[in-house]
Formats: C-alpha cells, structure tokens, sequence
C-alpha cells in the first residue's frame, strides 16, 4: 500500500511531528515507512532510532513490519541491525535506563522485572508488615485497617501524583477549618444554581407528559421537583436539610403509568447524585484538617520500607522502571549519553501514555527528529492511570515549534463507505468537540443489505429475572450469528472467526458463549477480566479453603455446586431443611451425598501434600477438567484452570503451604489486585472479548451487546488529584474535598466511556450489530449529568443519537419476539460445525 498525502508529509517531515491518527488509518504502516525514511534518507542506524509501542504484541509487529518495509531499500547490514534495535514498549525502555545505569537510577545492579502476577503476589507478601513498620501507631488508632490499607494502595499506585496531591492539599487547607468553611458555602451557591436548573429542566419534561397522563400518575413527579427547589433553597445555610429535601424524593412512590414510573426512577437518581457532590464539612475534611501529616507520614513510610525491601530482593515492578528511569534522567551525564545515542524517536498510542511516560520520553526526544502517534478519541486506559492530556499536549506543544508540525490522517481503509458513515453520525453525537470525521476509501458492497443493525426486541419479555432476560438476548445474537454463517456476506461467505461479540465487559459474555455453543457455533471468549474473578477460579479457591477449615460453610457450598461435585440445588435445599448440624460439613457428613462426602473425606486425609497437588488430586478424582471440556467456551475455562493452578504453584515456590496459600489467595481477591487471565488466539471461532481487549484489532462482523449495562461507579476510600489535592472518606456523607474531587472522576469516567464505545463502533469492516437488551431505561440528558454525573451505559450514549442515522438506507432495525426463540437449536451444515 502506497502512502496517501497526509501520511507522506508525516513520514517525510524534517522534524517533530504529531500525527493523530483516526481508527483504521494506517498508523503503522506509517510508522514503518517513517523509519525506512529515517534510514534512507537520514542515515540513521536502526541502533539509533527507538520505536516504542504499547504492548509487547504490537512492537513484535511492528518489528516485523519494519523488517519487511526496509528489506531491498537499505544495505543489508542495517536491515539486520532492526534484530538488536531498541523497539518495544515504554517499560522495556525504562528497563533498559535502569539497567545500563542502576546506581543513577537507585535500584539494585542485578534486579529482576517482576511480571503483573509476580508483583501482586509480592506486594501481597510484603504489604503487611509495611504497615506494620510505615504507618505511625497514632493514625493506625484513629483509621479501621481496611480503610487505611485501600488508601495506602491508592497512594503507592501513583507515587508522584500522590506527592505532588500532598502539596496541593497543605495549600488548599492552609486557611484552616474557616477558610475551607467558606469554601463550601460558595460551593454551595453554585450547587443551588444547578438543582434550581435542574427543577426547571424537569418541570419542562412534565408539562410536555400533562397531556397524555391523569393527573394522578403526576402527582408524585411534581412532589419530586418541588423537593428539588426547597432543596435548592436551602442549600446555602442548612446543608442537612437540603439532604432531607433530597431524601424524601427517594422514598416517594412510583406511579403505575411506564413513562412516568421512569421519569421518576430517573429523577430519583439525580437527586441522590445532587445530594453526594453537596459541598459541606465532612468528617473526612476533618480528618484531613487534623491528620493529613499523618497520612503523609504513612505514604512516605510504606513506600520506603517497600522500596527498601524491592532493593534487598533485587526486584521491580513495571511502576518502578518508570520512577526509577525518571530518576536516572535527572543525572545530565546520563540524559547526554542517550541523546547522543538515540537520534530520532517513533512514539505510539501516545494517548495511553501516563504523565511519568510522558516525562520521560520528553527528556529523551531533546532536538531529535521525533514522530508521535496517537488518537484522543481512543483513549481508553485512563482506570490504568493513562492521561490522553499527555498527548493533547505535545500536539499543542509541537504546533509552536519552528520546525513542528500536526497532522492528521483521516482516511480510513478498514470500514466500508455506508458503514463508516453511520459510525460517523453516531460518533458526532455522543464525542461532541472530540469527534473527526473520517473518509471511507473502501466503496460499499454491491447490495442493498443493510451494513449496520439495531435488533430490537419487541412482545412481552420472557421474565423479570435479569440473567433469564440476558440469556434471551444471547440466543437472539446466537441466532443472527447462526443466519449470517449459512447465507454469508453480500461479497461472500463468512467463516465464524471473522465475527466478534463485544461487550463493555467481560463477565456480560458468558451466556452468549453458551448460546453459540447451544446452536453448534464455535465460540470462545479471547480473554479480560481478572483470573481470581473467574469460575474456574473460585472453585479452586473454594476447595483449598475448605480443606484447610472444613468449618467454612460458603467455601463448601461453593465446592458442592461447582462441577467437582455438580450437587443440585433441590439437594442442597432438602440438606439445610433438615441440618441439626452446627456446620454444613458436619450436616453432609450426617445426611448427605455419599460420592462427595467420601472424596471430601479422602482430600482430607492429603492435606499434607501441596496445594497444587491437591488440585490435581480433586481433578483426577471427580473429573474435573473433564466437565469443564464439555461445558460452552472449553479452551476459555481449561486455560483460567490451567493460569490458577500456575498461580498456586508460584505461591507454593514461596514456601507457602495449604494454609498460607488460602490466606493469600484471599488476600490477592480482597485488594482486587488485578491478575491477568491467560490470551487465548488462534481459534477458528467467533470471538467474545471486551472492548478494551478488541482494541488494535478488527473483523469483518461485531455485535456489540448488553448496551443498557451500566457501569459501576466507583467510590474508593481515598481519591487524589495532582492538582486538586486529595479526599477521603470515611463515612457516607464523606465531605466537600471527597465530592469534589469525584465528581472530576466521575466526569472523566464518562468522557472515557464514550472514547470506550468509539472504539467499539469502530472495530467493524463491513457489517455492525448493536443489540440494546432489555429494560434500557429512559436517558434525560440534562444539567445533572454535567453537573452531577454518573457512567452512562453504551445504550444511553447512543440513545440520543440513533435519528442521525434514520435516515441511511443500509441502516435497518430487525424486530423480534423474545417468546418465539426456539428452545432447541438445529444442528448447523457441516461446513460450518
């Protein structure tokens, strides 16, 4: 593929350049020619070019694409030279600094990289008596362990952040309690300004549903609104009872009528997002006021025992090369040597860098010839800690150099032309500002068969239970997957692993695995998500516990419904309907099923041997592995076993026994300390990923489902900005510092989650699925979710911009009933099975 235009003028610019780059571009085809001119035409070694991606994956492909763009360009010796060349991710880079200058870089000569596994374990291993040893006695009196430990995690998972969130706190509390007083009670004003707005928005809604609703089923609305008002009113000199205003909106009763039940479903969770950003005194800005050099204190003292720890182990974490390169750069004689050896720089996916990342690669780049590569609208990695504002503002920062330049690549070469149209018109409504049109080079296929559904379900729903609800959606994309196998594509046919189902997360796609399965699709979920969040998983987890306390009942119930043991539920409910025993172990002892009442026993009896050997033991003895071959989504089930069963072998390498495995297993799950589930490619099969794991990747179907999930919003204990300083919350009306600055989180959240459901919209080639499920509610986009927001779902994201599209003629809805699903699938053509 030749260069187009835009990509040529960035390739052969003479200087920095900042590409951004829409889905389906061609960056790295960019990126490849970029360093073949870099070669060609500058004359610099492969030696003296660092090209650096974003995963390990991406820069072996990148690698590769570089070794095939300069073969028959260059003089072999330098095609040669790309084997040893400094291409990979940032943390290969960082490894790099610290290992060619560990006494600069403050880390020991010989150190190791522990892996994602590696240092949660270690971290688990260590964090306690960190605690123990860094938190001064006085602030282990005054916070409740839990409290104090997920604060503390928050903290070390962004060191200077945190550092530089500590200045900016003594700053903002300097005043002392009056000052911040006096603070809240301006904040308080322009709260009262958004609720008064709020009302009236509302107030509007209701009077345009008068006219087609008995004033009976209004009656509680228009109760709600006027609470917003008196709320409002109140605000300013009686925070608490601009709370009692809010709350009794909470305890008003539904009217029967569906659109006004949503209106007020709807307006009651405004009003309990207007009560949690009310700024007022909390007991945790008192804490704050009080104890903040304590909490400073236990930051500084954590984070050195552990550093001192990592040292004597000879250890780091990915975290850690950052810090610690950043540091080794502070040294001129080693920021000299690597400008002087690494001329020029290829940066990718720039926008899923972090401000440390960027720190460092912008001491690097010094009068280089640089390229940078990124998309703002894919910025998708800020929960990692990610600042896409790192690449907005290089993008900004290069246009006022005297030989910088900004370019944007707007051609697409994935998508079909009516398809990228209507992504378009969807993207424009819910990115705003952020949105870029891109232009389709691919023509449309030569048919009218539409290119971008919308399934809609229609007739009465199967059920009010939410997982029945999810299984009947599952086998209405199973069926469409099914329909699209046998007929194919208008340009040809289609085999199963050209088709993905993507879902805002991972745990949305179990039931379609089992009804691809259910229909004889090949199916198998690629992978996200946690490994100790995983079934597979958690029996394990639930086996070890019981045989190291037989006395723990929820470990054995787990165990008994798992498929070790597969014990229905009718028996387990005839058990406890009769249980005169003090523990369910000693109940199935007494009454219970002979078959894993004696394999129990027998387990029992080996509670000497290894845990991993235990595992297999259960394995070998009730067939375990062999269930889950015959269960949907085998491969994915056999390879989350397999990654548990490593992860036990690696504690036992630690000496831990059955005990001490038990303990920090639980301990790993209790501080959602994130392992990473084992990749799974290569399958002929349809793909079931989450977003984040399809990004960088595309098929020529994707139905993206479960469109009215919602994420969750997430209030952890501490929250910290650089520059707003830190909240902590210690309560349920956890204070204006706290609110303040979630309400900045939550409002990046909701930025991210629509650059999310961008890059969804934009892994299709040819043909778009969007299935909404049921019970979407109703979505007002009012001043609240501005002013008091909360994580949209996908489903309302697009809910405000489906009539853009209406009127494209290869955009369809495809209506069914839930009821007429058939319970039994038909066996699929041989060709296909």
């Amino acid at each position: 593929m030749s260069l187009n235009p835009e990509q040529r003028a960035a390739v052969e610019h003479d200087g920095p350049v900042a590409v951004e780059a829409g889905a389906g571009t061609g960056k790295t085809h960019l990126m490849a020619h970029r360093y073949l001119w870099l070669v060609e035409h500058k004359g610099f070694s492969p030696l003296e070019i660092v090209a650096v991606t974003f995963t390990e994956k991406a820069a072996r492909e990148l690698r590769a694409r570089v070794r095939r763009v300069l073969q028959g360009q260059v003089a072999p010796e330098r095609v040669y030279e790309v084997e040893a060349a400094p291409i990979g991710t940032l943390h290969s880079l960082a490894a790099r600094i610290c290992q060619e200058y560990p006494e600069e870089a403050g880390v020991h000569p010989a150190f190791r990289i522990l892996d994602e596994v590696e240092s949660a374990l270690w971290l688990s291993e260590h964090l306690d008596e960190a605690l123990e040893e860094g938190v001064p006695p006085e602030l282990q009196q005054l916070l409740p362990y839990s409290l104090l430990e997920e604060a503390l995690l928050t903290l070390l998972r962004q060191p200077l952040e945190a550092e530089q969130a500590f200045r900016t706190l003594e700053q903002r509390l300097a005043g002392g309690q009056e000052a911040l007083e006096r603070a809240f009670h301006q904040g308080r004003a322009r709260w009262a300004h958004q609720v008064r707005s709020l009302a009236e928005e509302m107030d509007g809604e209701l009077r345009k549903m008068k006219s087609h609703h008995h004033p009976s089923q209004l009656v509680n609305l228009y109760h709600a609104v006027s609470m917003l008002l008196e709320a409002a009113a109140a605000a300013e000199n009686d925070p608490q009872m601009a709370r009692k205003h809010l709350e009794e909106i909470r305890f008003l009763k539904l009217p029967r009528a569906p659109e006004a039940r949503e209106f007020l479903r709807d307006l009651k969770d405004k009003a309990r997002r207007a009560a949690l950003f009310l700024p007022e005194m909390g007991s945790g800005d008192l804490f704050l006021l009080k104890h903040r050099h304590l909490l400073a204190e236990a930051f500084q003292g954590v984070r050195n025992f552990l550093q001192r720890r990592k040292r004597e182990d000879g250890v780091l974490n990915f975290a850690d090369l950052e810090v610690h390169a950043l540091r080794a750069l502070d040294h001129p004689p080693v920021l000299e040597a690597y400008r002087a050896r690494w001329r020029a720089f290829l940066v990718d996916e720039h926008q899923d860098t972090n401000p440390i990342q960027g720190e460092i690669l912008e001491r690097l780049f010094g009068e280089a010839p640089v390229a940078v590569v990124g998309d703002r609208k894919q910025a998708i990695y800020g929960f990692r800690y990610a600042d896409h504002r790192v690449f907005t503002g290089f993008v900004e920062e290069v246009k006022t150099r005297p030989r910088g330049r900004a370019v944007r690549l707007e051609a697409n070469y994935r998508t079909q032309a009516p398809l990228l149209e209507a992504v378009d018109r969807l993207a424009e409504g819910f990115l705003g500002p952020l949105h870029q049109p891109l232009q389709p080079t691919r023509p449309a296929w030569n048919s009218p068969e539409p290119c971008l559904w919308r399934l809609v379900f229609s007739g009465s729903l199967p059920s009010k239970d939410k997982e029945r609800l999810r299984e009947a959606e599952a086998r209405r994309v199973a069926q469409e997957v099914r329909t699209l196998l046998e007929k194919g594509l208008p340009d040809g046919p289609l085999r199963p692993g050209e088709i993905a189902i993507l879902a805002r997360t991972w745990n949305t796609l179990e039931p379609f695995t089992r009804a691809l399965e259910a229909e004889g699709i090949p199916a198998v979920s690629a992978g996200g998500g946690s490994l100790l969040e995983t079934p597979e998983a958690r029996d394990g987890m639930a086996l070890l516990a019981f045989l190291a306390d037989p006395r723990d009942d929820l470990a054995l119930l787990t165990l008994l419904r798992s498929p070790y043991f597969a014990v229905p539920d009718a028996v387990l409910h005839r058990l406890a309907e009769g249980r005169q025993a003090a523990s369910w172990w000693e109940a199935l002892q007494a009454d219970g099923p002979e078959e894993p009442r004696q394999m129990l026993e027998e387990l029992r009896q080996k509670r000497s041997l290894l845990p991993s050997f235990l595992l297999q033991e259960a394995d070998l003895a009730t067939g375990y592995t062999a269930v889950l071959a015959h269960l949907p989504g085998p491969e994915r089930r056999l390879a989350d076993y397999g990654a548990f069963l490593e992860l036990v072998r690696g504690l036992e390498a630690r000496g831990e026994g059955l005990w001490g495995v038990v303990d920090r297993l639980r301990t790993l799950a209790r501080r959602r300390l994130e392992l990473p589930r084992p990749p799974l490619g290569g399958l002929e099969a349809v793909q079931l990923l989450s977003v984040h794991a399809a990004k960088g990747l595309e098929w020529r179907v994707v139905f993206l489902v479960g469109l009215d999930r919602r994420p969750a919003a997430p209030s952890p204990s501490l929250l910290l900005h650089p520059e707003r300083g830190l909240g902590i919350r210690l309560d349920k009306e956890p204070g204006g510092l706290y609110a303040e600055l979630l309400k900045e989180s939550l409002r990046g959240q909701v930025e991210e989650e629509a650059r999310l459901l961008y890059v969804a919209l934009t892994r299709a080639r040819d043909l778009l699925v969007l299935s909404p499920g049921f019970g979407a509610r109703h979505f007002w986009m009012t001043t609240a979710e501005e002013e008091f927001p909360r994580p949209p779902s996908f489903g309302e994201l697009l809910g405000g911009c489906w009539e853009r599209v209406w009127d494209l003629a290869q955009v369809k809805e495809r209506e069914a009933s839930p009821n007429d699903y058939p319970e039994k699938p038909v066996a699929l053509p041989s060709s296909i099975s």
